[in-house]
């Protein structure tokens, strides 16, 4: 008789922490994407047109400011910038980048939990240096899709 009230306080016990665990996910999800939302409240949506004008259509020159946001002028770039499909490049450097960038490129489909919960928590906690959460696959998705 003791036994079977003890294991019933023990599941008790157990339902009423998982229930407060789950409502608290829920809450800290809730929580990040009030953050989420109030930081890009303000940033206007862009069509797919501009976004890929923006992408393809980059300076190859730089400006340089003085100390205090005073601007020197546009430096000119000795980079030569062209635009390539991803058959022009060697697989081996393909393999490198994703050796560096992102070593699980083919296990996840493009979003990391991980790396995603890493980055907010580096953001909220103003770390003085912030990794970021995308993938290779959510930064040159545009460029695939070509």
């Amino acid at each position: 008789m003791k036994l079977r009230s003890i294991s019933k306080m023990i599941w008790n016990s157990s339902l009423i922490a998982v229930s407060v665990l789950f409502i608290g996910c829920f809450f800290l999800f809730g929580i990040i994407a009030g953050y989420f939302a109030e930081l890009v409240h303000d940033q206007p949506i862009l069509s797919y047109k501009t976004l890929k004008h923006d992408i393809y259509n980059f300076s190859e020159s730089s400006e340089s400011y003085f100390a205090g946001g005073i601007p020197i002028g546009k430096m000119k770039s000795d980079l030569v910038r062209t635009s390539a499909s991803l058959n022009q490049f060697s697989p081996n450097l393909i393999h490198a980048l994703l050796a560096t960038e992102d070593e699980r490129f083919y296990q996840h489909n493009g979003v990391v939990p991980k790396a995603v919960i890493r980055a907010t928590i580096q953001e909220l906690a103003h770390e003085p240096h912030i990794t970021g959460g995308s993938t290779i696959t959510q930064q040159l998705k545009p460029a695939i899709n070509e």
